[in-house]
């Protein structure tokens, strides 16, 4: 479900985060813990219907205003901890997508790749590492 508030993520410790600040796209608002995805190179929360990149979690929300300029501040990279549906202790390595700015998945069909499954913790909650698309080479 899309977020509706400020959610606050696990990063796992022991791994260098990649920090940046983008700028957001005019009037959105953008909650702590969005998946951000780039539209034009600018951030603003995944909505499910776009097929730009991804651009990583917001670190601490913002109210963008009409005339812009802000910036949004992103983890670009690093191990996030979140429940992915069809996770599974057998999704190590498997492909990480999102359906909107808070919720993911296993399924790829019309949905933003994210990262893949790095280690399972329980139910559908694993970690996950990610890449945006600006520090990824993929």
């Amino acid at each position: 479900m899309a977020l509706a508030a400020d959610t606050a993520r696990t990063y796992e410790a022991g791994v260098e985060p990649v920090i940046n600040d983008i700028t957001a796209v005019a009037s959105t608002t953008t909650y702590e813990g969005s998946c951000i995805e780039l539209a034009s190179g600018l951030a603003q929360p995944y909505d499910g219907t776009g097929t730009s990149g991804f651009g990583g979690f917001a670190l601490r929300g913002i109210v963008s205003t009409a005339s812009g300029g802000e910036k949004v501040r992103v983890v670009s990279q690093g191990v996030v901890t979140i429940d992915a549906v069809g996770a599974s202790a057998a999704s190590v390595g498997v492909a990480v997508y999102a359906t909107d700015d808070g919720t993911f998945t296993l399924t790829s069909t019309d949905n933003l790749p994210i990262g893949k499954v790095l280690r399972h913790v329980t139910g559908t909650t694993c970690q996950v590492y990610f890449s945006a698309d600006a520090v990824s080479n993929r």
